[in-house]
């Protein structure tokens, strides 16, 4: 049982882990700010986000298991994507079909059209023919009107006149109407028949001026939806049959056999407005008509469409702009038929037959389905047994098997599971093996660390430093500082090859190079001498394909220096700003038997700089594959030169490494000693 400071401690952490969470210092900060305005609505953000979070959670939660992965994916890729497709497909369908029945609107108002041309024909025919038989301008005008009129809705109004100025309209009764001019300015002198826009209302309307007279013929006609659905008279031999079935009746209210609409299942809806006093015309259908005329005639789904034609003004003669708007009520089997253009029966069969591969695609998707189930069935099971196999490798169970029956990729994946889990045993006992491995150079590292000087002579003619650093655990590189009398033995050697046979050499090295001062009663030989001696021992004891290189440089206190060479690098001297290489030397030490080595002197001051290196600094490979070499080392010894030993030291170490690969790891052993000689030399 928690006491209450435990308590207090659990309440500490839990606090400050959630101080460390951006969203619980932005509620804080929501509350603060809603506390101050007072304003407790702007709790509603965090609440939105943390509601968010939860879902995201629980969501999360649901879909960890393979198999509710699946079947969400399922979800996402089949049926998401199948209902967006039927969404885009039924709204382009209705678009094309609103279209087509705008179209068969569009046919009608032009039928109207040629039918007042037509008309107008026949007027001008009948009036010239009247006139030939003597007949006066008014009744040559009232019979031609009335000829080419004939059964016209009474509401229609005619006219002729004398003069632009002074119209005189004449109705069908015969009666005139002095006040109300219907020919505008653009129309004097030109014939036309069309749709126009007066008022908010469409009009049919026809003028014909007769040539060598002041004489014109006009008619009107209003239209509203009852003229759109049934037509006017002689106008059906225009449409020939409609688009829709044959026989068919959308509704009862249009039920009269030249209805338009009665042949096309399209039903157009026009409201005119209030725009003139006894508007709409006596008869005109209403629009809850027209809507139960094609509901009560179909046998699917009716739909609407809007609709703006671009009849002409009146007042302007003008047709940019756009009319008025016309409601369009369409049934989905009135606008088939429209779009196809053909019988009754022939798209009855293609009914049949897009029927057939709606049935057809529904059972593949249904098969589909099923087989997309079972596939991820199978998936879950197999990732299930991949599942418990991981676990029990985690707690230890190398033995444990799958063993699948499947042989797809999973099955070969379950598989190689069996077979990786036979082999962490024997990767465990491997990595035994290499710890004690690991073990065993961790001691050579350490043995051979204490080969190395483990620290620098303190000589009062010379300041000295001198570094090792391996490119793997232990190093085949060496150097040693050696008292000898009236001076120091400065050596730097590298032993071919890498890792642990280079050391174990190194390290006899290092014993037989010590042994040779022991030698003569412990008085130190000349370098050539202790060279040519340490040739002889290791061409004695070490096999033939493996060589050493050595440098011994013995620096004495009246500032005299003796070198000897065998086969190493050259060291560099740095004197008042130029370097100096201290080539002179024989062949490596060890293939060669009878070699002798020499000596050289030269003579050293104070101020002089001495840098003795192995192959892993010149050597050493840049990101193109260039080495560093002498010139660079020789350039970087001049600029730092002034520099303490150990300084100088570290300068060279930096700027090597840099330049390796650009800072990667070295491809070889690093080693130098760095000589900086001052007073007294006596």
């Amino acid at each position: 049982m928690r006491t209450l400071p435990d308590l207090r401690h659990l309440a500490r952490a839990m606090a400050r882990a959630a101080w460390r969470t951006r969203m619980f210092r932005f509620t804080l900060v929501v509350v603060v700010i809603a506390a101050l305005i007072r304003e407790p609505l702007l709790l509603l953000i965090p609440a939105i986000l943390y509601s968010v979070r939860l879902l995201q959670a629980v969501i999360d939660r649901i879909l960890d298991s393979v198999r509710a992965r699946l079947a969400a994916f399922y979800l996402y890729v089949a049926l998401l994507p199948t209902l967006l497709v039927l969404c885009i497909l039924l709204f382009m369908g209705y678009v094309v079909l609103g279209h087509v029945s705008a179209q068969v609107i569009e046919r009608r108002l032009e039928s109207l059209a040629h039918w007042a041309e037509r008309r107008a024909g026949v007027a001008e025919a009948r009036f010239w023919a009247a006139r030939a038989a003597g007949v006066g301008g008014r009744e040559a005008a009232q019979q031609a009107l009335s000829a080419a009129f004939a059964g016209v809705d009474p509401a229609a109004v005619v006219w002729w006149g004398i003069d632009p100025a002074e119209e005189r309209v004449v109705t069908s009764h015969g009666r005139i109407d002095r006040a109300r001019p219907l020919v505008p300015v653009w129309l004097q002198g030109r014939s036309f028949a069309g749709i126009v826009l007066r008022e908010r209302r469409l009009e049919l309307r026809m003028h014909r001026p007769l040539g060598g007279t002041a004489l014109a013929l006009g008619a009107v006609v209003p239209l509203d939806a009852e003229t759109l659905n049934r037509g006017l008279p002689m106008t059906q031999s225009l449409v020939h049959g409609g688009l829709g079935a044959a026989g068919r009746r959308p509704g009862g209210t249009l039920e009269r056999a030249d209805s338009l609409a009665a042949e096309s299942g399209v039903l157009a809806w026009y409201d005119p407005g209030v725009a003139a006093e006894g508007w709409p015309p006596r008869g005109a259908l209403e629009r809850q008509d027209v809507e139960r005329a094609v509901a009560a005639g179909t046998r699917w789904a009716t739909l609407q469409w809007d609709y703006r034609g671009h009849p002409v003004d009146w007042g302007s003669g003008l047709t940019h702009g756009v009319g008025p708007q016309i409601l369009i009520v369409f049934s989905v089997e009135g606008g088939v038929r429209a779009l196809l253009r053909t019988s009754f029966e022939t798209v009855g069969v293609m009914g049949i037959v897009v029927a057939a591969a709606c049935a057809v695609i529904l059972l593949l998707q249904l098969v589909a389905t099923i087989r997309g189930f079972l596939h991820a069935r199978s998936i879950s099971s197999s990732v299930a047994q991949l599942d418990r196999g991981v676990r029990a490798v985690r707690q230890g169970r190398f033995d444990y098997r799958i063993r699948p029956r499947a042989r797809d990729q999973l099955g070969r994946l379950a598989s190689a599971f069996d077979d990786m889990s036979e082999q962490l045993q024997t990767l465990l006992q491997e990595r035994s093996a290499h710890e004690a491995v690991e073990r065993e150079l961790s001691i050579a590292r350490e043995v051979q660390r204490r080969l190395f000087p483990e620290r620098v002579p303190e000589l009062p003619y010379v300041d000295v430093s001198g570094v090792c650093l391996p490119a793997r655990s232990v190093s085949g590189d060496y150097y040693d500082f050696i008292p000898v009398q009236d001076g120091c033995d400065f050596v730097v050697a590298d032993v071919s090859g890498k890792g642990i046979s280079a050391a174990l050499l190194m390290a006899s090295l290092q014993a037989a190079l010590r042994s040779q001062y022991t030698i003569d009663g412990g008085a130190p030989a000349d370098p050539g001498e202790t060279v040519t001696r340490l040739n002889r021992h290791l061409h004695a004891h070490v096999e033939p394909t493996r060589f050493v290189t050595l440098l011994l440089v013995r620096l004495l206190r009246d500032g005299r220096i003796v070198y000897c060479n065998a086969g190493h690098n050259p060291a560099a001297r740095v004197r008042e700003g130029r370097v100096e290489w201290m080539r002179e030397g024989g062949l490596i030490l060890g293939p060669f038997s009878d070699q002798r080595y020499e000596g050289c002197s030269l003579q050293a001051r104070a101020g002089d700089v001495f840098c003795l290196y192995t192959d892993g600094v010149t050597e050493a490979l840049g990101e193109r594959g260039e080495q560093y070499g002498e010139a660079r080392l020789a350039t970087l010894l001049r600029r730092h030169a002034d520099e303490p030993p150990r300084d100088l030291q570290e300068t060279i170490v930096r700027d090597v490494r840099s330049w390796q690969a650009g800072g990667g790891e070295p491809s070889d052993d690093i080693t130098l000693v760095v000589l900086r000689l001052k007073e007294p030399l006596s």
